[in-house]
């Protein structure tokens, strides 16, 4: 089951979801912090989506509304969990109604290559690379 979790109840969850964001954010560049994401959420800024097994957190995503040029947008920040199969399409399901519900008409999110099987209906909008020199 995917749970927003409160503004009032992040200081309480986030012990139990800051590692697995910290590995999701530096598969993926490491351009944000565990910090800033954890900042986010305590402010209201960014949603924070749980999936529960019992007391314990399965998996969890940060969310951020954004005003792009093209409209509003509900942005993925960061992602993890596991036994993914199990609760991806809820999770899916769940982001798109909180975009509804902040007026966003599209949800979009970085990632790798092989999130597309699991989204086959969106457009890659970017592929980011790093060169070390």
């Amino acid at each position: 089951m995917i749970h927003p979790i409160p503004v009032d109840a992040i200081d309480m969850i986030w012990p139990q979801v800051r590692e697995g964001l910290q590995r999701s954010i530096m598969k993926t560049g490491g351009d944000l912090t565990t910090a800033e994401l954890w900042q986010g959420c305590r402010r209201g800024d960014f949603f924070l989506l749980a999936v529960f097994e019992g007391n314990a957190v399965k998996a969890a995503s940060v969310w951020q509304p954004q005003t792009w040029q093209t409209g509003q947008k509900l942005r993925c920040l960061a992602l993890y969990g596991a036994g993914m199969k199990e609760w991806i399409g809820d999770m899916h399901e769940a982001a798109k109604e909180l975009a509804r519900s902040c007026g966003a008409t599209s949800i979009v999110s970085d990632g790798r290559a092989g999130w597309k099987p699991i989204f086959p209906q969106a457009r890659v909008l970017r592929v980011v690379y790093e060169e070390q020199i």
